[in-house]
């Protein structure tokens, strides 16, 4: 079972070569050779979501925009329809009043932060688990941190009636040396199922290297079904999938398997 953290980059018309539409192709045909069964999608937009859905049919696709108007960019979790089924949703944002659409913390960039959460069925196994899609701040260590108190207290709440298997995962926008990431390694309940991706995730279109600032962190249940991690570099004339390189786990179904 591959899980995928996938931030797509906005749709910019300064991007040249590298602008959605020129990777839209690129990006359907690593998806379907590689058939993950759930992709985390950061930085989506109406303009991607709609080419995502009608050239992925094979998938199920739940997130919200961030702005207060549901607009903007925001995430997208995708699951494979034939491997899982959706128990449960729900979409918050990252402030003290995580109900209140695009609420912010004080000390944060201008851009609201949005977390999508989905509870999911394995229709062949029945196992259930959750799924944290996640994009932090990217000017703020403070706001990334307390954002991820939010992460946690949500996810404490929801085990305390409802304990899940839980991945966390997306565009962290912070690399392992930082404040955001020390604390999050700090957590002895969350353990990195990415560890083996130790180089570049984020490269700006091949112009940066030594930046990992995307990851994949599960929960006690699951840290033993690891199998490996790696990151998606496709590139085809200077076309890229992205200025992130997606980050792919793969897991065993059962563990012991």
């Amino acid at each position: 079972m591959k899980i995928v953290s996938f931030n797509l980059r906005c749709c910019w018309r300064r991007d040249e070569q590298n602008a959605f539409v020129c990777r839209a192709g690129l990006i359907y045909e690593k998806i379907t050779a590689e058939r993950p069964e759930i992709i985390a999608f950061q930085e989506v937009v109406p303009q991607s979501l709609e080419i995502l859905e009608r050239t992925l049919p094979e998938y199920e696709f739940f997130g919200s925009m961030r702005e207060r108007n549901f607009a903007g960019e925001g995430l997208y979790t995708a699951f494979r329809k034939d491997t899982f089924a959706l128990m449960s949703s729900d979409v918050f944002w990252l402030s003290p009043t995580p109900y209140i659409p695009a609420s912010r913390f004080e000390k944060q960039s201008y851009c609201p932060r949005v977390c999508i959460s989905t509870k999911l069925r394995n229709i062949k196994t029945m196992e259930t688990c959750r799924i944290i899609n996640v994009h932090l701040d990217h000017e703020s260590d403070e706001a990334r941190k307390l954002g991820l108190q939010c992460i946690y207290e949500y996810i404490h709440r929801h085990n305390s009636v409802d304990k899940q298997p839980t991945v966390i995962l997306g565009d962290f926008n912070a690399t392992p040396d930082t404040e955001t990431m020390q604390s999050v390694f700090a957590q002895d309940w969350l353990f990195e199922a990415s560890q083996e991706v130790t180089g570049t995730t984020f490269h700006g279109f091949g112009k940066r290297t030594n930046c990992k600032i995307d990851y994949i962190f599960v929960t006690e249940e699951w840290k033993n079904r690891v199998v490996t991690a790696s990151t998606w570099t496709d590139e085809y004339c200077g076309i890229y999938l992205s200025d992130h390189y997606p980050v792919c786990v793969e897991f065993t179904n059962n563990q012991g398997e």
